[in-house]
């Protein structure tokens, strides 16, 4: 059997420590991009990880699409995921595939 390695990969902490550094501009890169229309003002907390909408009980099922043909894919897959009895939270990258998935997909 092949050892594990003990630690974290250089890679992965020069990553961290970059993402670090860069976490005080995300402020200024989301007012940017909602004033260009790229972000639903009401849903910025949404970007930090807080959401209005409470967890549903059970299993959950998280789909993230990045843009709208993405988001048009997924939506059977959606279904039988329901059909299974599993929430589904499905987040979005853009403005349009979330006004999509608003449209076609229940809350």
């Amino acid at each position: 059997m092949a050892a594990v390695p003990e630690g974290v990969p250089l890679a992965l902490r020069g990553y961290r420590l970059l993402s670090s550094a860069l976490a005080p501009l995300a402020p200024v890169l989301l007012s940017h991009r909602r004033r260009r229309g790229k972000e639903h003002p009401a849903r910025l907390k949404e970007r930090y990880g807080h959401s209005e909408i409470p967890r549903p009980p059970g299993p959950l099922a998280w789909i993230h699409c990045a843009s709208v043909g993405e988001l048009l894919t997924v939506i059977p897959l959606i279904g039988r995921i329901r059909e299974k009895e599993f929430g589904v939270l499905c987040t979005s990258g853009t403005v349009t595939s979330a006004s999509i998935a608003e449209l076609r997909l229940p809350r």
